[in-house]
């Protein structure tokens, strides 16, 4: 599917706003990298994930192995190590997804930023 993504803006090293910064699902890196310009922060979030559970590719890679893979991307954002969301059992319930996306949301509108892309997939 087409990758999650969230571009916020950051700052320069002038101080000035730059135009933005890139924000994406933790399971599609791969897919997004060099989606924006180098001096753009990539960060990567479980906030944007799709439904998880019981569908193997919903399933996450450890954030280890991502952050060696992709180095310039920023997984201090990935909740944990391991993909806690995900379960072999049953699909993540709607309201949590629901909740994740609120989530997500409330962390892009308290940002610093002026300007703000998301892209996601699911």
């Amino acid at each position: 599917g087409t990758p999650a993504t969230s571009a916020v803006p950051s700052a320069t090293s002038a101080g000035t706003p730059a135009t933005w910064s890139t924000s994406t699902s933790p399971a599609t890196c791969a897919e997004t990298k060099g989606s924006s310009p180098d001096r753009v922060p990539r960060v990567s979030s479980d906030l944007f994930r799709e439904i998880s559970g019981l569908l193997v590719n919903a399933k996450r890679r450890p954030r280890s192995e991502l952050a060696s893979m992709y180095t310039e991307w920023d997984f201090s954002n990935v909740i944990s190590e391991h993909d806690e969301l995900w379960t072999e059992e049953c699909l993540e319930p709607e309201e949590d997804v629901a909740e994740r996306g609120y989530q997500g949301l409330q962390w892009i509108w308290e940002r610093e930023e002026e300007e703000i892309a998301v892209v996601a997939h699911g």
